[in-house]
């Protein structure tokens, strides 16, 4: 029996497809975006109406890596607010905010233009359920756009709705880089 040829794919997630494999309720999945023969799935999660960088893959170990809580995965999202950031609400974002009991923060923040408090760069470790939007919404604030613009190290560098397969390097820089 020949072994199970892994594959690995970066697409850009556009708004109005669920990160599933099938969907009993008939709405698009994000693997209706990629044409390939092997059986893949999604490496953690973007919300209906997020968009940007996810991963597919085969490789059950790759997506154990980039998904668990101890191995720290940065995640770098381009998020627009309902609402100039107060700077001390920026404080608590980057200090900490408990969430069901249990503290989250970004580890990094900026602004697009300083002028327009309402479009920011985030980074974070956490890949908690809606983290970024619950953490914008618990100190008052709405995301109306969400979109991932880098994950693992790797930056959105396809058209959204699109997708590409990672090179052997590519794919050995990230697990080198998150592999205990």
């Amino acid at each position: 029996m020949k072994p199970k040829r892994h594959i690995y794919i970066l697409l850009n997630k556009p708004k109005g497809y669920i990160t599933s494999v099938s969907d009993d309720r008939k709405r698009s999945t994000v693997l209706d975006l990629v044409n390939v023969k092997e059986r893949i799935y999604p490496v953690g999660r973007l919300d209906y109406d997020t968009t940007g960088l996810l991963f597919l893959t085969n490789d059950g170990e790759f997506s154990q890596l980039l998904t668990h809580p101890g191995n720290k995965v940065v995640r770098e999202y381009e998020v627009k607010i309902d609402k100039p950031l107060e700077e001390k609400d920026k404080i608590k974002l980057l200090t900490g905010v408990l969430l069901e009991g249990k503290p989250g923060k970004f580890i990094k923040m900026s602004f697009f233009n300083q002028k327009d408090k309402k479009n920011i760069i985030i980074s974070c470790e956490e890949g908690r359920n809606k983290f970024v939007k619950r953490m914008f919404r618990k100190l008052g604030y709405t995301v109306l756009e969400l979109n991932r613009s880098t994950f693992a190290g790797m930056k959105l560098d396809v058209p959204k709705g699109k997708y590409r397969i990672l090179s052997l390097k590519e794919v050995e820089l990230i697990k080198q880089n998150y592999s205990n």
